[in-house]
């Protein structure tokens, strides 16, 4: 039978019952899983040990006697004397007590000598004795801020390690990670990491700057299936699951028990216990700066999430790549797509788009030795307008696709520490329609722009002078690469 079954039958607490098989007052037997087969016996045993220790008997005369080394009737005829003495001196105490609250007694003028003599007359029976059961466990050594610190950084690991197969192998932007899918991702890697380090470390990096290890009740490292368990334990009773308030309220259940001085439910299931080493001061400093480490790598990974697939010298091929990634990453619109001949071609053909949209301007190449070191495109807008309403409007203007050029060049050549910044000014540079020129990381971006009863573009709009019915806007587009 299991633990469980054995403090329904002997009302004892699992405490209690691992308290008395650490005296050696049981031996339960090993399944092969390494878990206690208790057996009728050691109810038996256990039983006998809880009705001695309510009659007030000593654990070393319990011991003692089962282990044949004393009388059993002697030791209660022994008691029998004990409890008659114990009687006595109870009731005189009584009787004293209430002598000196009858009496109207105050501290300062007490006679103590006429009360002294009065100590040892019997009055009444004894009140009852508290259970020497209470003191059968390992006395409690509550450290529930050195735990929740070891498991912030933990989980805090588990999450960069995450950000950064999702931001650097994967290749997509850290914007993209939801709340919820990092949560769902870090719960995966903490069933399939956590009980590997258990089983073979017996911790955790968090838990080893704190100093505290896991061991099962033979003072080894977690089997598999007790280190698995524990895990599961923990993101169960420990964590809710994450689930918004009933984590918290899991998270006050945990931080009670453990100043009760209690085992955790994870660790009674998983017949785990934690051992802690000395709370020296450079623990806490060590566990800030695992945290200002790991805070450091997100913002590297966050900068490494917003470069392309490609670095350096750019084929054609390899820049189209880097501008359709920018475009999925950016979520902008995936009505055109890029070709390596610099022309868009319209993907989703079967939907019905009022106005029917023009593709945006071809890009022009420039080639030297296979390397690309320049694009150029031409750009040309018309607009017909009656008062403030827009009648017509053609061409092949997009802002979007100066942007996308920008940055995919620009990132291929921006330094890792200045990349969110270069980045940034390049998509800006796209969104804009007037003219000038900005060189960023060694790509100049140069754009002439020619107005014509206008007096600017909003939203890829253009916005004619007052009392002007058409208007235009042509531009020269030109992005060149430095070697």
């Amino acid at each position: 039978m299991n633990i469980q079954e054995v403090e329904n039958r002997t009302r004892l607490s699992r405490a209690n019952i691992r308290f008395y098989e650490k005296e050696g007052l049981i031996a339960p037997a090993r399944r092969e899983n390494g878990y206690r087969d208790y057996t009728q016996a050691d109810v038996d045993a256990l039983l006998r040990i809880r009705l001695l220790r309510e009659l007030g008997f000593s654990l070393q005369a319990v011991g003692q006697v089962q282990r044949g080394e004393a009388d059993f009737q002697e030791m209660l005829a022994r008691r029998i004397r004990e409890t008659e003495q114990e009687e006595r001196r109870l009731q005189s105490t009584r009787a004293v007590c209430a002598a000196m609250r009858e009496a109207g007694a105050e501290y300062a003028t007490l006679n103590a000598q006429t009360y002294l003599s009065q100590f040892y007359r019997g009055l009444s029976d004894p009140p009852r004795r508290p259970s020497p059961l209470a003191a059968d466990v390992v006395p409690p050594d509550p450290h529930p801020w050195r735990r929740w610190m070891a498991r912030g950084l933990d989980g805090m690991m588990l999450n960069t390690l995450f950000l950064f197969v999702w931001c650097v192998p994967l290749h997509h932007f850290l914007q993209g990670v939801s709340n919820l899918g990092s949560t769902v991702m870090g719960v995966i890697l903490m069933l399939a990491l956590e009980p590997v380090l258990l089983h073979f470390f017996g911790t955790t990096p968090g838990k080893r700057l704190m100093g505290i290890s896991i061991r099962n009740e033979d003072g080894e490292k977690p089997s598999w299936s007790q280190a698995w368990l524990r895990t599961w334990g923990v993101l169960k009773w420990g964590h809710g699951f994450y689930i918004p308030i009933y984590s918290l309220y899991r998270g006050w259940r945990c931080y009670k028990t453990e100043m009760d001085g209690a085992a955790q439910e994870w660790d009674q299931e998983a017949e785990t216990v934690l051992c802690f080493r000395d709370a020296r001061l450079w623990r806490p400093w060590a566990v800030a700066g695992g945290y200002a480490l790991l805070f450091g790598c997100m913002l590297l990974i966050g900068m490494a999430a917003q470069l392309p697939p490609n670095r350096g010298d750019l084929t054609v091929e390899e820049f189209v790549e880097n501008y359709q990634w920018y475009a999925r990453q950016m979520d902008y619109s995936d009505i055109w797509q890029l070709q390596s001949t610099g022309e868009f071609v319209r993907q989703d053909a079967s939907a019905h788009i009022v106005p029917e949209p023009e593709p945006p301007a071809t890009l022009r190449w420039t080639v030297e030795d296979g390397v690309l070191t320049g694009i150029s495109m031409d750009v040309r807008e018309e607009s017909r307008w009656e008062g403030n309403t827009c009648l017509e409007s053609s061409g092949n203007y997009s802002s979007a696709v100066q942007a996308l050029t920008a940055v995919a060049l620009v990132g291929a050549r921006a330094p890792l520490f200045s990349s969110l910044d270069l980045l940034a000014e390049a998509q800006e540079w796209g969104g804009k329609a007037d003219g000038g020129s900005l060189t960023l990381a060694g790509v100049t971006l140069e754009r002439e722009t020619v107005l014509e009863g206008c007096e600017g573009t909003f939203m890829g709009m253009l916005f004619p002078l007052d009392g002007v019915e058409a208007c235009s806007m042509d531009m020269s587009v030109t992005i060149t690469v430095e070697e």
